[in-house]
């Protein structure tokens, strides 16, 4: 026998534990500073009670996601970095609907 807890979250909710994961990750400020600013962006759009912004957040979402490739790919950020931030983005881009 075994015991699991679950917790639910909002997107908004993702969105800013993504945020809070970034800033947990040691990376220098400035690029800290350009992925939570998308994030953020992502966040007012699930924030603001309209479900037809879904589909704009996805968009910023994908745009996250090309960020965090382009950071790996220069060098600021490591594979398990990207990794764990692509898998995060990807996660909340799946629960929402376009």
């Amino acid at each position: 026998s075994d015991t699991v807890v679950v917790s639910v979250i909002n997107a908004g909710q993702a969105a800013q534990n993504l945020a809070g994961t970034i800033g947990g990750m040691g990376i220098a400020p400035a690029v800290a500073n350009s992925l939570t600013q998308i994030i953020g962006q992502v966040n007012a759009l699930l924030s603001d009670g309209n479900p037809n912004n879904d589909a704009a957040a996805i968009a910023k979402l994908d745009a996250f996601i090309n960020q965090v490739n382009a950071l790996l790919t220069s060098g600021k950020l490591t594979p398990a970095q990207a990794n764990q931030l692509i898998q995060a983005a990807t996660a909340l881009k799946s629960s929402l609907k376009p």
